[in-house]
């Protein structure tokens, strides 16, 4: 690598550590200047599977609605840097030789929403009232009733960013001024953005609808990275809606194609509606149903679908499989969700999901059929406000100290694992919020929990440290 080069990198590096704000808040909107890299192919890697990365951006997407909606913000500002510092890759050197590279993950997201509202509300209308809830991530919703704070119609635009940046350790040899050490982007880069419009008629219902872009870009044979390659850009449209605050409906395709669909009733919300308003202490029930066309026979799947051979009884397949003997698996998921809000100071969650795709899967390590374990993940977690206000009332601040548990089920975790070759991961995550009017920020670290390997199953055994931020008004 050009010694200018990487000195420019690196100094751009060292301003950052002084900008972590705004790094944040535009961590998805950065400037895509050219940086040096090298040809490689992955093997079982989810970052290569865009109908997945499809699925977690649009679950960073609703998450942060489920936020917002929670509220009454005019505009939303949100940013997440996520890093695993000892990830590895099964790389193919241009020898065809195979070899681990210990490399740097590092995963930006950020998040820009605008809603404007046909009715704005008056000033007064802005101050939280007392019971709302303290953890605005676990909003508790209460049935349509008379027209409140946020009621009405309203539009909205979303732009979103997800980046998945792998670096390595390059050191420079300046001769008699010695040697430097700086971080380099290496590899493929992957981008995913969501560019969607919202309309609000709260509160009866909301549609999000937008499109979804996935770019994936090699490196050149020199050595250097083109950021207008548009070989590997797909396109894929999706649709959201929630009705009455207890039915969502959410569907993505590509072209004619429906790749994923999911369906959420919340149990004790529709139990409102006949009942009358629900108390905050009350358990939420939420049912997740989910379909997904997660195995296709691609390279870079850990499983061929039904058989190791093609449907034509004579095709091995392999890598440089032809996309007609290609067959396709979807996997449905059935989960349940428990939430629970006590007097906005402990918050408690349970959340279990059953699966069974609908084709046998063969390991393309052993050519054997894989045994599908019944449950998919498992996961709880209890947090604890030390600001709430008494009486169970919304304190300005908050404080927010978190931890969970969780196992995992994943056809590709013997192949990402450091110990052992099992398909079950167990781990946990420890967490800390804190929040004030119209700012907060959240430190989070993570060791083979749930929700970073749904992401990312390359994250197995593997320390994921994140920070995010967040201003709305």
């Amino acid at each position: 690598m050009d010694a200018r080069i990487a000195w420019m990198i690196a100094s751009m590096r060292s301003i950052s550590g002084h900008s972590t704000v705004a790094l944040l808040l535009l961590a998805a909107f950065w400037a895509l200047a050219p940086r040096p890299g090298y040809p490689a192919a992955y093997e079982a890697s989810t970052l290569h599977n865009a109908v997945s990365r499809s699925e977690t951006v649009q679950g960073l997407f609703a998450e942060r609605w489920s936020t917002i909606l929670a509220g009454d913000p005019f505009l939303d500002l949100y940013g997440r840097i996520n890093w695993v510092p000892a990830f590895k890759v099964n790389t193919v050197t241009m020898t065809g030789e195979k070899r681990t590279v210990p490399m740097t993950l590092v995963r930006t997201y950020g998040s820009l929403s605008l809603i404007l509202r046909a009715d704005p509300d008056t000033p007064a209308d802005h101050t939280p009232p007392s019971d709302m809830p303290a953890d605005t991530a676990i909003p508790v919703r209460t049935p349509p009733e008379a027209p409140a704070r946020g009621d009405g119609f309203g539009l909205g635009f979303t732009a979103t960013g997800f980046h998945y940046g792998l670096t390595r350790k390059t050191t420079i040899n300046r001769g008699d001024a010695g040697s430097e050490t700086v971080t380099d982007y290496k590899y493929t880069q992957f981008f995913d953005d969501i560019f969607a419009l919202t309309l609000l008629y709260r509160p009866y219902f909301h549609v999000h609808g937008g499109v979804i872009v996935n770019n994936q870009i090699e490196p050149n044979d020199d050595g250097t990275m083109d950021y207008t390659e548009k070989s590997e850009l797909s396109t894929r449209w999706f649709v959201s809606s929630e009705l009455f605050d207890f039915l969502t409906g959410t569907a993505t395709a590509l072209g004619d194609e429906v790749e994923s669909f999911s369906m959420e009733l919340a149990l004790t919300e529709l139990a409102g509606l006949f009942t009358g308003p629900v108390g905050q202490s009350v358990p939420r029930f939420t049912l997740v149903f989910r379909r997904t066309a997660l195995y296709n026979d691609e390279p870079y799947d850990s499983v061929w679908v039904r058989s190791a051979t093609a449907r034509d009884g004579t095709t091995s397949k392999d890598l440089n499989l032809a996309d007609g003997l290609k067959e396709r698996a979807a996997l449905y998921t059935l989960g349940l969700l428990v939430e629970e809000n006590y007097r906005n100071r402990v918050f408690f969650d349970i959340y279990a999901e059953g699966q069974k795709p609908t084709e046998r899967l063969i390991s393309k390590t052993t050519d054997e059929r894989i045994e599908v374990s019944p449950l998919r993940e498992l996961r709880a977690s209890l947090g604890y406000n030390f600001f709430a206000g008494t009486g169970g009332t919304l304190s300005t601040f908050k404080m927010i100290l978190s931890g969970g548990a969780s196992r995992y089920w994943d056809t590709a975790a013997p192949l990402h694992r450091e110990r052992g070759d099992g398909y079950v991961l167990y781990g946990g995550f420890g967490s800390l919020r804190l929040e004030a009017p119209w700012i907060g920020m959240e430190l989070r670290a993570s060791y083979n929990h749930s929700v970073e390997l749904r992401r990312l199953v390359e994250c197995a055994e593997k320390a994921v440290l994140e920070g995010s931020f967040f201003a709305s008004f």
